[in-house]
């Protein structure tokens, strides 16, 4: 937006997001609010194994790496599904999840070492800790995401990979109660992840948007599976490509609805 004239969560600019600059009190605040607000919500894939993005991340995340994911690292994965179906390519596997409501000590032939999250963000792991981590529908509920995201890159190995889905929109007035949302989440704003990867000096290996709105919308009247059918995941994303020039942070008409939601990355580390 050229124009804060609205509330202040609508003046994020295009490379940066509210909350990425707040005080150490501010992240206290945001911290103590989101610490349990995802578990609180008793999605289906957080209470039980039943977790639809399998096929997702296959596609546009672990098909674009080359070799064993060795020791990982998943941010906020809660039960840490998302390795449930590779899991013979990983060592070890750590989870940073403040939810203790997840944290169990082994699956998927795993032992799983959890670890609480620091309030600042800060990591407790050495310089090139790690050749795989996963960062799911985590960045956006953490205020100041270019200082985790920048811990996230020191602890990885170089020539390992970060994964990266995240919204890309705003969400919503999060200022106000969201019926399904935590109180503080929001989206990322698409030029911020170029700007992430500048930064941080990343490889991007992949970039897809998706998360075309009518597509899904159709396909839930139809009661089809979206997150589980390979051809409407190829689908939704070149729909999403094709109407990229209509995407907006901020959505304020049904039109805007006609532009992706989300993005899949898939970073790696310069050597």
């Amino acid at each position: 937006m050229n124009n804060c004239d609205t509330a202040e969560y609508l003046c994020a600019q295009p490379k940066s997001v509210y909350g990425d600059s707040f005080s150490f009190p501010e992240i206290e605040r945001w911290y103590a609010e989101e610490e349990n607000g995802y578990a609180n919500l008793d999605y289906l894939d957080s209470e039980t194994d039943c977790y639809p993005y399998h096929l997702f991340n296959e596609i546009f995340g672990w098909n674009k790496l080359q070799g064993s994911l060795g020791d990982a690292l998943s941010l906020g994965g809660a039960f840490a599904a998302e390795y449930a179906l590779v899991s013979k390519g990983v060592s070890a596997l750590t989870v940073i999840e403040p939810s203790k409501k997840f944290w169990r000590n082994e699956a998927y032939n795993l032992k799983l070492n959890y670890v609480m999250p620091n309030v600042d963000g800060h990591i407790d792991y050495p310089d090139g800790s790690f050749d795989t981590i996963t960062v799911f529908g985590v960045l956006h509920h953490i205020p100041n995401v270019s200082y985790v995201f920048s811990e996230l890159v020191r602890i990885l190995k170089e020539g390992g990979y970060i994964l990266v889905r995240e919204p890309i929109i705003s969400m919503g007035d999060w200022s106000k109660t969201r019926n399904g949302l935590t109180k503080n989440e929001r989206g990322i704003p698409l030029d911020m992840f170029v700007k992430l990867a500048s930064e941080n000096k990343l490889e991007t290996i992949s970039s897809v948007v998706i998360g075309f709105p009518p597509l899904q919308k159709i396909c839930t009247a139809l009661r089809i599976n979206y997150w589980d059918t390979k051809w409407l995941l190829k689908l939704d994303a070149l729909v999403s490509k094709a109407f990229l020039w209509n995407y907006k942070y901020h959505r304020s008409s049904v039109f805007d609805r006609f532009s992706p939601s989300n993005i899949f990355l898939v970073f790696r580390k310069k050597c």
